[in-house]
Formats: structure tokens, C-alpha cells, sequence
């Protein structure tokens, strides 16, 4: 209902601009017609006025002054016409962005419910191998993509990716999972696997933080994060020049991450402050049910 009331709205507020629009447009046309007109008329009255009488001439210096100030008053009325269009644009904005930020907060809100009924699910019924560990991290990441388009703003064209990586004995990040858009070149390969400390996902891994990086081609980024040796690939900087690395976990007790979630994308810029929110809260989710693998 309250979705319904917010479409209305801006439906109604994309109504008024345009209805604004036509009538600043359909006055300023009028306004030129009127105008030569006008400035016609009292040329030939003015060459008239000779042979007129008294009466003629007043009336019509009368009629030409009531005109004129018709004409003036449409002239300062008609950016006032304008000046609302621009309001009815700032007023459909903010009506715009408070939809989307109530959108965000329930594709949130969504998504934290769907993944905690996943975890009970998983704590009843267990995650006895490999496999089924693999199953649920593609469940989860398939919950994260459906709200993808309202958290993440990803559009149809941009080659986005979700990569799940788990750390083994010798603390080298195995890739278990990678979900990606349909035009990303890479959707049906097999993801890197990365040491601690090399690149994003390793230094996220070392760190035990969630790394945010706006563009990967930055210098100074690029000098902290780039891949090296074997893992450096061509093409790299323009598919993951954005990206957010989250450790698996928070390890605590001296005790690494247990992986890391890596969400890219291939444009700059896309994962602001607000999208730690959701990839933290899954990578935590992930971090759950590898524990519950690893107590099966």
C-alpha cells in the first residue's frame, strides 16, 4: 500500500510538470503572437490619430495602454510558469530519492529475513559435504542478486560479479562460488584463487576489514591492490574497477577469516557507504553456515 501511495505520487508529480510545461509553452507562443500583433495595431492607429476625433483618440491610447499592460503581465508571469517547473523537478527529486531509500531499507530488511531462515534451515537439516556447502553459498548468493538492482543500482548493461572465496589450511582464499551478470566475460570461468595479502581479497583476508574501493585504476589504489605474478590477468582494470572485499567472519581471538565475499562491478563508483551494509550483513550469513560445515 505505502509502495502504491509513493508511485501515485510521483505520478502525480510528472502530471503537474507536464501540465506545467504546456502552459509556460502555450503562453510564450501566444505571448510573441500577441506582441507583433499589438505593435501592428497601434502603427496604424498612430497614423490615424490625425484624422480622428478627441474621443477616437483617447479611447484608443486607453485600449492600446490596457493591452499593453495584458502583455506585461504574461511576460512576468509566465517565468513564474517556468520557475514552478523547476520546483515540480527539485520536488519530484526528493520525492524520488525518499522512494528509493524506502526501498533500500525493505530490500534490506528482506533480505536479512530470507538469509535468517536460511541459516535456521541449514542449522536443522546441516551441510554434510563440499557440495552442499557449494549449494549454499550459490542460495545465498542468488538471495543477494534479486536485490541487487535496489542495492546496488546495477544496470542491465554492467558487468557486475558475486565471488565467495574460503580459506584453507595454508591460508590461500579457494573460490568455492561466483554468481555474474549475463554480459560479464568471465561468468563461466574459474575464479583466481589468492594468497593473504595479494590483491583485494587477500588483503581483506590479512587485514580481517571490509575493503570499499571506488576505482581500481587510482594510482595509489592500484599500488595496494593490484593483482601481481600469476594473478595478474589482462582486462582486469576495466572489469573490476570497483569493488567491496569482505571477510568471512571477523575471526577474533587471533583466528583469520574463514573467506571472503567479493562483490565488482565494472563501473567507478558504484558501491558507496550503504552497500558495505548488505555485503557485510551476507558475508557474515556465509561465515555461518561454513561453521556449520565445518562442525557437520
Amino acid at each position: 500500500m505505502v509502495g502504491f501511495q509513493k508511485s501515485k505520487i510521483l505520478s502525480e508529480l510528472d502530471e503537474k510538470l507536464r501540465a506545467a510545461g504546456r502552459h509556460a509553452a502555450r503562453w510564450h507562443r501566444a505571448n510573441v503572437v500577441f506582441v507583433s500583433l499589438l505593435a501592428a495595431a497601434f502603427g496604424l492607429f498612430c497614423a490615424y490619430v490625425p484624422t480622428m476625433e478627441v474621443g477616437w483618440i483617447v479611447f484608443g491610447f486607453a485600449a492600446f495602454a490596457f493591452l499593453h499592460i495584458g502583455s506585461m503581465y504574461f511576460q512576468v508571469t509566465a517565468p513564474l510558469v517556468v520557475e514552478s517547473v523547476g520546483e515540480l523537478h527539485e520536488l519530484r527529486n526528493v520525492a524520488e530519492r525518499a522512494q528509493q531509500s524506502a526501498d533500500y531499507g525493505a530490500s534490506i530488511a528482506v533480505l536479512a529475513s530470507v538469509l535468517m531462515k536460511f541459516v535456521e534451515t541449514r542449522t536443522e537439516i546441516g551441510v554434510q559435504d563440499d557440495a552442499a556447502l557449494e549449494e549454499c553459498v550459490l542460495e545465498v548468493l542468488q538471495a543477494l542478486e534479486q536485490h541487487a538492482p535496489i542495492l546496488f543500482s546495477f544496470e542491465r548493461s554492467e558487468k557486475w560479479s558475486f565471488t565467495v572465496f574460503i580459506a584453507d589450511a595454508n591460508a590461500n582464499l579457494v573460490p568455492v562460488k561466483r554468481l555474474a551478470s549475463a554480459v560479464h566475460p568471465r561468468k563461466d570461468s574459474q575464479p583466481r584463487s589468492w594468497r593473504a595479502g595479494d590483491g583485494h581479497v587477500g588483503q581483506a583476508f590479512q587485514r580481517r576489514q571490509t575493503i570499499v574501493t571506488r576505482d581500481a585504476t587510482d594510482p595509489e589504489v592500484a599500488a595496494l591492490f593490484r593483482a601481481q605474478g600469476a594473478n595478474e590477468r589482462k582486462g582486469d582494470d576495466e572489469l573490476y574497477r570497483s569493488y567491496v572485499s569482505a571477510p568471512l567472519g571477523s575471526g577474533g581471538e587471533g583466528r583469520s577469516p574463514l573467506g571472503v565475499l567479493v562483490v565488482t562491478s565494472n563501473v567507478p563508483g558504484r558501491f558507496e557507504d550503504l552497500a558495505r551494509q548488505p555485503i557485510e550483513l551476507t558475508a557474515n550469513l556465509l561465515a555461518t553456515v561454513m561453521r556449520i560445515r565445518y562442525r557437520q
